[in-house]
């Protein structure tokens, strides 16, 4: 039989493998690829214009709709849209998805949202009994994501989520007593005890074809990433200059606005980057630089280094505890002097050994098996539910 995937796109962008600079976009491409490549029949509702491997397209967003709302130049990707709240483009999102899927869904298929709470009403409308649709958030790198079945991109991920669902189930239950504890729990307000048997772990997924390698890397180094404090930036901008070398940011933010300091000399801010350019700067680069200070729930960018063949120097919190192997693709630091240390020791480091490790981890071919055990996994343990069996059913 033939497992039935409906996914949702953005209501704010059109979901295209071009548009670099969103990670729910670059997840909802990767994820409908993956779908198709594990042999789901994919229905997509989307943004006119989006390209996503799919058996049926649904345009809920007109292109001219979504001009409306951001501008002629929406597509450039010069504009961080997630800062823009126009409530025009998510309401005929939300409405006609809506419409659509009571037509053409039936009952038992999957309902997938890669983009979490933004389409929690579209989910919460089709997961009644009356449409009977399975959802499923299957790249949850997101807070509050609020579905009954997860997919986290790190198991720092998924335990973080589970610490703050304790922490709000304890805050929401401290005036009841017994069974009134227990009582109504939603997803994102559980006790620890609470048994989650169908979460999964799995990595977010790189695109191989999209990234270039350079036979020797050039002196400066890279950070992609919004420009705010908590990326990094200012580690990055201190060991470049204790260093002597150049520093390019590229990506989302007024420097001077969210930084509080105006950009050093060594500094070169060239704003969010296009998919070539993208992939050439990774190329020639010294190293990639993504030196968090909260935990990361996945960290696509160090992964894109590590793609194009170089390594990333990154703090020791969250996904990069799991992703960044020491000597391996890039360092873990805790200290400037140790990050310093690090950096200096990436000009030897690639030569195709990178690449070959991102490749055997983290590629679409890589990560598409563990979908589909996991889609598999879920449908009989659902169908199982279903016929009064229990999680102790024995599959024959």
């Amino acid at each position: 039989m033939q497992l039935v995937s409906n996914v949702i796109g953005l209501c704010n962008g059109i979901t295209h493998p071009d548009t670099v600079t969103n990670p729910f976009i670059h997840n909802t491409v990767g994820g409908c690829k993956i779908l198709k490549k594990i042999g789901h029949k994919v229905r997509f509702f989307g943004a006119e214009g989006s390209k996503v491997d799919c058996d049926e397209f649904y345009p809920v967003v007109m292109r001219e709709e979504l001009e409306r709302s951001y501008g002629p130049d929406f597509d450039q990707q010069k504009t961080d849209l997630n800062k823009h709240g126009a409530p025009f483009p998510h309401e005929m999102h939300e409405a006609r998805t809506k419409h659509i899927l009571k037509e053409v869904s039936k009952p038992g298929e999957f309902l997938l949202t890669f983009a979490g709470p933004p389409h929690q009403s579209i989910c919460d409308a089709l997961a009644t009994e009356e449409f009977g649709l399975r959802v499923v958030e299957p790249a949850a790198g997101y807070t509050d994501a609020f579905s009954q079945f997860r997919v986290w991109p790190s198991s720092a991920w998924m335990h973080l989520n589970y610490g703050r669902y304790q922490e709000n189930w304890e805050l929401t239950t401290q005036h009841l007593s017994g069974e009134a504890k227990y009582a109504d729990l939603t997803p994102t307000s559980q006790p620890l005890s609470n048994h989650k048997p169908m979460d999964a772990v799995i990595p977010h997924y790189i695109f191989p074809e999209r990234f270039e390698t350079a036979e020797k890397p050039d002196d400066y180094m890279l950070q992609l990433s919004r420009i705010v404090p908590t990326k990094g930036i200012e580690m990055a901008i201190n060991v470049a200059e204790r260093l002597g070398k150049k520093l390019i940011i590229a990506g989302h933010g007024d420097f001077e606005e969210n930084m509080g300091f105006k950009p050093p000399k060594h500094v070169e801010l060239l704003g969010p980057v296009l998919r070539a350019e993208r992939s050439t700067l990774i190329a020639n680069a010294w190293c990639m630089l993504a030196w968090s200070t909260y935990p990361e729930s996945f960290g696509l960018s160090p992964m894109e280094s590590m793609m194009g063949d170089r390594p990333a120097v990154v703090s020791q919190f969250g996904a990069f505890l799991e992703n960044i192997v020491d000597g391996v693709n890039g360092f873990k630091t805790r200290t400037f002097q140790k990050t310093c240390e690090a950096v200096e020791k990436c000009g030897d480091m690639g030569k195709g050994a990178i690449r070959q490790y991102t490749l055997d981890k983290f590629s679409i071919d890589a990560i598409a098996p563990l979908y589909e055990a996991y889609f598999w996994d879920l449908y009989h343990y659902l169908e199982a539910q279903a016929a009064g069996e229990g999680f102790y059913h024995w599959r024959g």
